[in-house]
Order: structure tokens, then C-alpha cells, then sequence
């Protein structure tokens, strides 16, 4: 995730096809009518992965707010139509991220759009990663083991047919693709919520190397077949998201993320500065704070080794580098 949370409160959150389409096209009329109601209604855009979605902060006057987001559908329903577009309300969904203590307290329990009454929902489904009220992650984790583990299951049943470099090809297909797949937004997670994944990936190496269920198998994911644990794995897409963001080949909206402590007049001075350091933001909490992307890439960047932050480096060098780092011997991985 980007910057959850807000100085004000929790969020509630819209997202639907409306919004993705409004960011395709968001050059044509970014001063067009589109603009003016983000603008009058006072929303929040972000973005999940490479999908955007709008909020509100909540504060006290939750009624309030949602009636301004609702207001803000409105005006984009009636812009749609008269671009012959269509919104439907039936598909879109309402969420409430807040922490428990503040899900206790929520009152309002559905939203009305033209007559469809949008009840709240505690899970959305935003670009194949399952979002829960509490950012949690549990249910997104549970429903990708689950299914990581039906096509190990499937695959089981042909692996004396395979030879081990065909079973790679294939559980790199089935599995390890899903595993990697936008996992940087469970980073912080609980670690009974990072478990499961990394029973995912033994499984897969049990069934590669022709493992029983119960083998050893930590030494062989590293030594053998060169794979990150779950944790290093997080680790390292965040590493390389900020590296992208310092080489400007990532997204403005993640690059305003990354700003060295050098640009800063007052601290330019400081030995982190000459280190090459990113500032780190500081943040409210430990729950949802330090797991946004503004917090956890800059402090992950600057416990990497100098040598391995060298802005010289090319991305080749660098993803071999940082890689060479996560397996190094004195670092202890437990399976």
C-alpha cells in the first residue's frame, strides 16, 4: 500500500470499474468535469498495485462524508451518461478500513446509489488481491494458499512423469507466479499471516526435489533451488520498487516516496545524507503506519549494504546484488 491512513482518521472506500476508467483517461480531461467534482468534494485518489481507487478520511461526521462520496458518484454517473458510458451500481463495492476498535463503532451500514442500496462489505476483491476491513491480509493469504496448493496437489499426480527442470517450469508457472504476485502489500503482516505462504513454498520445493512431507527442506530452498523465503521475498520487491524509484522508473506517485535525506537543506549535513539515506516519515502507528510504502521502502533501502545501493549499478547488477545479500550464510532463514 501507498500512504494508509490519514491525520484525521480511517477511510471509507469506493472502488469500481468507474474509477479505472477514469485514470485511463485521466490526460483527456483531467480539467474537465471528472476534475472539478474530485476537486469540489474533496476526495483521496490512491492506488492498489497499478489500480486506483478513491476515499474519504472519516474523522467524527462519518454521515457526512459518505454523503460527499456519494455526491461525488453522482456527478460522475451523470458525466458518464452524457458521454455515453454507463455506471453500474450494482458492481460497485463499499468498504470501511478501520482498526477493530473503530469497526465496533461504525454505524452507517450501506450507502444509496440511484435506489441500489451498497451494503459494507468486510472483503473487496481489487486487481486479484482480497482487501479486508482490518488490512489484515488473513483472508487474501488463506484463498491464495488454497489455491497454490490444489495445483500442487494437481501437479503431484504427474511428477514421476517430469524431469526436475520441467517441474520447476511448472510450479514456477502455478505457483511461485500467484506467490509473487503483488505480495509486497502483505509486508508487516502478522506473521501467522506470512506462515501459510511459506507452506506454500516448501510444498512446492518438497515436490520439485522429490521431498517427503515431512524432510528438511530450508537448506535445499536456498542451496539447490536458489529461492528467497516468503519474508526476504517481501523484502525484495520493496528493495527493488525503490530502486526503480531512484533510477525514475517507476511511478511518480511512488517516486514522491523515495526522497533522499540530501534534498533536505537542514539535514544535508548529516552522515545519513552522505550515506545516501532516504528519509523516513514518521508514522502514527505500528499497525498500518509503518507498513505503508512510505515508511517500510525507505527504512529497507537504508539497511542495505552501501555496496548494494551503489547508484551506479544497473538493474541486472543491482536485482544480483541484492539477492546475493538475502542468502548470504550469516543470515538465519527458518522454514
Amino acid at each position: 500500500m501507498g500512504r494508509f491512513g490519514h491525520k484525521n482518521g480511517p477511510f471509507w472506500m469506493l472502488a469500481g470499474a468507474v474509477l479505472v476508467l477514469f485514470f485511463f483517461h485521466w490526460g483527456r480531461f483531467r480539467s474537465g468535469p471528472f476534475w472539478f467534482a474530485w476537486a469540489v468534494f474533496d476526495l483521496h485518489w490512491g492506488r492498489f498495485g497499478d489500480g486506483p481507487f478513491w476515499s474519504v478520511p472519516v474523522p467524527a461526521m462519518v454521515d457526512n462524508k459518505v454523503q460527499r462520496l456519494v455526491m461525488c458518484v453522482e456527478e460522475i454517473r451523470q458525466w458518464m451518461n452524457a458521454n455515453r458510458l454507463r455506471l453500474n451500481e450494482d458492481k460497485t463495492q463499499f468498504i470501511s478500513l478501520r482498526t477493530p476498535h473503530q469497526l465496533s463503532e461504525v454505524q452507517c451500514q450501506k450507502i444509496s446509489l440511484r435506489g441500489v442500496d451498497i451494503q459494507i462489505s468486510t472483503e473487496v476483491t481489487c486487481l486479484g488481491v482480497l482487501l479486508d476491513s482490518k488490512l489484515t491480509f488473513a483472508p487474501h493469504v488463506r484463498r491464495l494458499s488454497g489455491r497454490c496448493f490444489y495445483h500442487l496437489r494437481q501437479l503431484k499426480t504427474v511428477r514421476r512423469s517430469l524431469t526436475e527442470d520441467t517441474a520447476k517450469s511448472l510450479v514456477h508457472a502455478f505457483v511461485t507466479s500467484r506467490i509473487d504476485y503483488c505480495n509486497s502489500v502483505i509486508y508487516g503482516a502478522r506473521a501467522a499471516h506470512i506462515q501459510p505462504i511459506q507452506n506454500v513454498l516448501n510444498g512446492a520445493a518438497r515436490l520439485i526435489l522429490h521431498k517427503r512431507k515431512y524432510d528438511h527442506i530450508t537448506s535445499d530452498i536456498r542451496d539447490r533451488l536458489h529461492w528467497l523465503p516468503i519474508q526476504q521475498r517481501l523484502e525484495y520487491k520493496i528493495c527493488l520498487l525503490i530502486f526503480k524509484c531512484l533510477q525514475q522508473k517507476a511511478p511518480v506517485y511512488l517516486a514522491v516516496m523515495s526522497d533522499p535525506v540530501s534534498a533536505s537543506a537542514s539535514r544535508s549535513h548529516l552522515r545519513s545524507a552522505a550515506r545516501g539515506d532516504l528519509a523516513v516519515p514518521r508514522s502514527r502507528t505500528t499497525t498500518y503506519g509503518q507498513r505503508s510504502f512510505s515508511v517500510s521502502g525507505p527504512s529497507l533501502w537504508n539497511s542495505l549494504p552501501l555496496s548494494v545501493r551503489d547508484p551506479s549499478l544497473t538493474m541486472t547488477q543491482f536485482c544480483t546484488h541484492l539477492k546475493t545479500f538475502f542468502v548470504s550464510p550469516s543470515i538465519l532463514y527458518l522454514a
